[in-house]
């Protein structure tokens, strides 16, 4: 794996177990600088004070909080570092829920989190009593089906977390907290018949399901072509996709529909 991005301990119950959350996923996007529209040149970025007018290097860059207009209070990292939150240093388990009891929009960054390593001399190693704590903890959960709910501090911020048993590692994923979600607001469905529901139940059994690991960023891909195309000098054909109509005849669409799955069988 990476470098760890916190090192730690989880602790269930009396036991505390070594452990280190690496990142999980990769995020792949297209990255642009910003030019100078005349010369195609970078525009440089500069941290300006708004009191002498000075570029302020990133060394000399602090943290402040405004307690009123104009007046901060001026934070140290020590400041950060000495706060009394024990999840700074433990992912404590506070209990174990069934997956269906988080609500989907909590989810949010996931992270692996794995056996934490000791170093003796220069060599970093595991330790086997931390090894066996790990995965009793691992096989009672899988075992159980369950989700460990915890807290951890990372990144100056606290967060609300589940993890579950993944591979040999365990996944463990942020939560917003329950005061960031918002509540749908739209109006009253329709009622719908128990016709219209066996025709659309009838069309989701026929699309059947799909591999999720399949799929890609299409959107990226054909912007990449684009930017070689651009680069390489060649001419750039542009295809403007329509935007689909709403069906009104919704009935006859999911017949439609269900009578071309069935064509192309």
């Amino acid at each position: 794996m990476s470098r760890p991005l916190w090192k730690g301990t989880v602790s269930f119950g009396l036991v505390n177990i070594p452990v280190a959350l690496y990142g999980a996923t990769d995020e792949l996007k297209v990255s642009f600088r910003t030019l100078h529209k005349g010369c195609a040149a970078p525009i440089a970025q500069q941290h300006t004070c708004t009191a002498c007018k000075q570029v302020v290097e990133r060394a000399d860059e602090v943290k402040g909080y405004e307690v009123e207009e104009g007046r901060f209070v001026v934070m140290e990292e020590a400041d950060f570092a000495g706060l009394p939150v024990a999840s700074q240093t433990s992912i404590k388990v506070v209990g174990f829920v069934d997956s269906f009891q988080v609500d989907p929009r909590q989810l949010d960054e996931p992270y692996f989190m794995g056996i934490g390593q000791t170093k003796r001399g220069k060599v970093n190693v595991v330790d086997q009593g931390a090894a066996k704590g790990f995965a009793l903890l691992h096989a009672a959960m899988q075992k159980l089906d369950k989700l460990a709910v915890a807290k951890v501090t990372m990144r100056q911020r606290e967060k609300l977390v589940v993890f579950r048993p993944y591979g040999d590692v365990m996944l463990l994923q942020t939560l917003r907290w329950p005061d960031e979600l918002r509540s749908a607001e739209a109006p009253a469905l329709p009622e719908v018949s128990d016709k219209e529901l066996a025709l659309a139940e009838s069309l989701v059994n026929a699309i059947g399901g799909c591999d999720l690991t399949k799929f890609s960023d299409e959107y990226r891909e054909a912007l990449e072509k684009v930017i070689q195309a651009k680069a390489a000098g060649q001419p750039v054909v542009s295809a403007v996709p329509t935007e689909a109509e709403a069906t009104v005849d919704v009935m006859g669409g999911l017949e439609a529909s269900l009578a071309a799955l069935r064509g192309a069988v």
